[in-house]
């Protein structure tokens, strides 16, 4: 099964976590990528050369709550829309009324999770997983939500 990850963070300091999350035996191949506020034609064929089974996505990366959300618009809209996005970000909390949360689901973010207590990379794939499964069973009685015009500016 594919171990692959990408993670779009600006901060090397979570990069590092994620690494060591990682359970010594498990392999799992890991592509960081430091970007500011924008996702270019490089960025995506990079990330796409790579071929990761999942995309986690840090919210904050200029400084700029916003950012994270237009990297994760460009991203349903380009060549990666396939491939699962977590949006994992200390502006998430775990509460179900979090904005920034059902923002970035209404944005196509399959989750979003809290970056704090830090979670281990095998609940990022078992989110993937459980939605893929989820996914599978009723595709059909799934209806997408976009973003408003206000959202989209």
């Amino acid at each position: 099964m594919n171990k692959r990850v990408t993670i779009i963070e600006d901060s090397k300091e979570t990069q590092r976590q994620f690494l060591d999350s990682l359970p010594e035996s498990e392999i799992v191949e890991m592509q960081a990528i430091m970007v500011e506020p924008f996702f270019n034609d490089e960025i995506e064929i990079a990330v796409k050369e790579f071929g990761p089974r999942l995309i986690i996505l840090d919210l904050r990366l200029d400084r700029s709550e916003e950012s994270g959300f237009r990297i994760l618009r460009k991203l349903r809209q380009s060549s990666l829309k396939d491939i699962p996005v977590i949006v994992c970000s200390k502006y998430i909390t775990s509460s179900a009324n979090d904005e920034n949360k059902k923002k970035a689901l209404r944005y196509g973010a399959v989750a979003a999770l809290p970056k704090f207590p830090f979670p281990k990379i095998q609940t990022f794939f078992d989110v993937v997983d459980k939605n893929q499964r989820e996914r599978g069973t009723s595709q059909s009685e799934t209806s997408e939500e976009k973003p408003t015009k206000e959202e989209k500016s």
